[in-house]
């Protein structure tokens, strides 16, 4: 079979967070500015390290519906371009990093 290699400048990203791991701290309370918190994404069985930066607003409206809703009736999606990070051999970067919360399937409790 033969193997072509194709540059390209990054890779679209649409990933799954588990809701209980975004900390409920994680953006300081109102009215204090949210800023752009960073997490830090690491793929099980790998050394790869993915580092996010979020719209903090993004983030307060995302741990809010958590908050209201239950970790187990959201879905966390994370989006972003991936791309090689600014320090050789550092950890990768999701660039225009985005993250929704939204509920599973009904309501809570239906």
């Amino acid at each position: 079979m033969q193997k072509v290699t194709i540059p390209i400048k990054g890779l679209k990203i649409h990933t799954l967070l588990p809701p209980a791991a975004l900390p409920a701290d994680l953006v300081p309370p109102e009215p204090q500015p949210a800023g752009n918190p960073v997490i830090e994404l690491l793929l099980e069985g790998s050394p790869l390290v993915v580092r996010a930066s979020l719209n903090g607003r993004s983030v307060r409206r995302a741990l809010k519906t958590i908050a209201e809703l239950g970790p187990d009736n959201v879905n966390a999606v994370l989006q972003g371009v991936l791309k090689v990070g600014p320090m050789p051999n550092g950890p990768l970067t999701l660039d225009a990093a985005g993250l929704t919360v939204s509920p599973k399937g009904g309501k809570a409790g239906d």
